[in-house]
């Protein structure tokens, strides 16, 4: 823009100095028009500032990591002109990072049209995506001057969930997750057990059934042999010990901390699956302290997950590794397991596929 200030500035130089040499009438309705038309460019972007709107708009709210997220800049001209050069500055970061990246849009809209512009950001990393409209400048055809467009709150930002891929539960290691440390009085209505206190249903007798769940006084009623499936007890056994706590917050520990969530998540969902119930637990620098929910169902992991993703990371000693370890002198039992970006538990440390 400087340098286009400049060249409109030799030229009218040259033009007042053509007219002083030559003293010609076309000269100097030229000399009039020069200084006539950046007058007129100012006031026409003034009235293109008031005719412009801009908003951005997503097409859904969460997308599953490394899937594409369409955003779209719906820019509207309410004037009787077009504006020939509006440039949008685009923002948009993850919500563990404090920083972001930028993207520039420059584009034109005719007279009292509108306009949409699609752009895709790829989620490569989990957490929540915040996109913005930085700014909205719009030049005129010389480009001589500009003028920033004010975009209402409501309409500049809009956030998307990238939720984590989900690991293929036969990596998983077998944790013991039938063995039951407590007295627990709740138990599955999907799945049956051994727990020869509680009866799951009855049923026709099936060759291979034990002749210790055969319901004799039943049998006898019904003429035909009848069998008890005992229940599954559900126990509290697992909890799931989540620290934010980083080394640098750069943006490579964006990986670290998609592999603690993938693989915390992934366990809490094969934990969920075998009606095993357990907690997520995560420590928040910001009160600090602990906060936790009870996963009965695939739903709840969803909500942790909204959770998991408003906790900022935080630099320096870990201070969630010190309530941890408290923790796991209450309760002796060795099924809290710790998480930390970079650092996953060795009971969890195998080949891992993504499903």
């Amino acid at each position: 823009m400087k340098g286009v200030k400049l060249g409109y500035g030799i030229l009218l130089f040259l033009t007042i100095t053509l007219g002083i040499i030559h003293s010609a009438y076309h000269i100097f309705l030229l000399l009039i028009v020069e200084i006539l038309l950046p007058v007129f460019l100012f006031l026409y972007l003034l009235y293109c500032r008031q005719c412009l709107s801009v908003r951005l708009s997503g097409e859904r709210y969460s997308y599953n990591k490394d899937e594409d997220v369409p955003v779209s800049i719906e820019i509207k001209n309410n004037g009787i002109f077009p504006i020939t050069n509006v440039q949008i500055s685009i923002h948009y970061t993850n919500n563990y990072l404090p920083y972001g990246n930028n993207i520039m849009f420059v584009t034109s809209v005719l007279a009292g049209k509108t306009q949409l512009e699609k752009f895709f950001l790829n989620s490569k990393h989990c957490g929540e995506l915040y996109v913005s409209i930085s700014t909205v400048k719009i030049f005129d055809p010389l480009s001589l001057f500009q003028q920033k467009v004010k975009v209402g709150r409501n309409k500049e930002e809009i956030s998307v969930m990238v939720f984590p891929n989900f690991y293929d539960e036969k990596t998983l290691p077998d944790l013991n997750m039938n063995i039951v440390n407590e007295v627990e009085d709740v138990y599955s209505l999907h799945k049956s057990g051994n727990d020869p206190s509680e009866v799951f249903d009855i049923r026709e007798y099936r060759p291979g059934d034990r002749q210790q769940q055969i319901h004799w006084k039943l049998s006898l009623k019904q003429e035909n042999l009848m069998v008890r499936e005992f229940s599954q007890p559900i126990c509290n056994c697992f909890t799931i010990f989540m620290d934010f706590n980083v080394k640098s917050l750069s943006e490579n520990v964006l990986s670290s901390v998609d592999n603690m969530l993938q693989t915390a998540l992934s366990l809490s969902y094969y934990l969920q699956k075998n009606y095993v119930r357990h907690n997520i637990v995560w420590f928040d620098m910001r009160d600090q302290n602990t906060d936790s929910i009870n996963i009965n169902c695939e739903d709840d992991i969803y909500t942790a997950i909204q959770y998991l993703f408003s906790i900022p990371l935080y630099e320096g000693e870990s201070k969630g590794k010190k309530l941890y370890h408290r923790d796991s002198l209450e309760k002796p039992s060795g099924n809290i397991l710790y998480f930390e970006p970079g650092i996953i538990p060795n009971a969890l440390n195998c080949e891992r596929r993504v499903v």
